[in-house]
């Protein structure tokens, strides 16, 4: 297993000050045992075992499902199911560390499941708590009208679109106020456009803009960055720079 990079900069980071001391040692511990691509069996038996070798016979899965769900309720794990067995990914792997394998040993986020299974959290199937089928795209969401515009659109790992409305920006400025949405938006969809293999599902989509604008609102905070108000887009084209991540 080769060397892992964590920088100063996690210290003075948010989302790590939000967990509590169990679930820190969690994520580093994931970030040890996760292949060179940031990916991991997701099972919680997996997972125990692989993290706690010592403990695993007196640890309590619960502990393990609490822990998992909430680094994915801060940003900075995704749990995803690939022929209906569950794997993670650390959002921020390919920022912070160097990959030198030629392929993954875990299916990538890409390949999931486009249906995912029905989701209880108290349940021990190793972070199904996270996959929520609120971020599925049926098709019926965000129909562009002429009243609610499409502002962004963002290639799918098919072929296909999905569209960003107006009201569906402005939401996400209402959430993450401290974050550029439009100008994070196109960023967001320049990196899909430069990065063919890393285009997300339909299902996987929201959770990845999500993610995009929850990761640009944190590192905002620790600058000291103030609110920002919604713009409606031009018709001038923007800029940007489409492979910031």
């Amino acid at each position: 297993m080769p060397n892992r990079i964590i920088k100063e900069g996690i210290c003075a980071n948010e989302q790590i000050d939000r967990l509590t001391a169990f679930e820190e040692t969690f994520f580093y511990r994931l970030i040890v045992n996760v292949d060179d691509y940031g990916l991991m069996d997701g099972r919680v038996s997996v997972l125990k075992a692989k993290l706690f070798t010592l403990r695993c016979g007196t640890m309590k899965d619960s502990e393990v499902e609490k822990a998992l769900k909430r680094l994915c309720e801060e940003g900075l794990v995704e749990v995803y199911h690939c022929k209906g067995r569950p794997y993670l990914h650390l959002t921020g792997w390919e920022r912070n560390q160097q990959i030198r394998a030629k392929k993954p040993k875990y299916p990538r986020p890409e390949e999931a499941d486009e249906e995912l299974p029905e989701i209880n959290c108290n349940q021990a199937q190793a972070g199904e708590c996270t996959s929520k089928q609120a971020e599925t795209h049926d098709g019926r969401e965000n129909q562009p009208s002429a009243d609610d515009p499409v502002v962004v659109e963002m290639v799918l790992n098919d072929g296909g679109t999905y569209k960003v409305t107006r009201s569906e920006a402005e939401r996400y400025q209402a959430l993450y106020p401290a974050v550029d949405v439009m100008q994070e938006l196109r960023n967001a969809a320049g990196w899909l456009e430069g990065n063919p293999t890393r285009r997300k599902t339909k299902a996987g989509i929201k959770r990845y803009i999500n993610g995009w604008l929850a990761r640009e609102q944190d590192n905002s905070k620790s600058k000291g960055g103030s609110s920002v108000s919604y713009a409606p887009p031009s018709n001038k084209p923007s800029g940007g720079n489409p492979f910031k991540r």
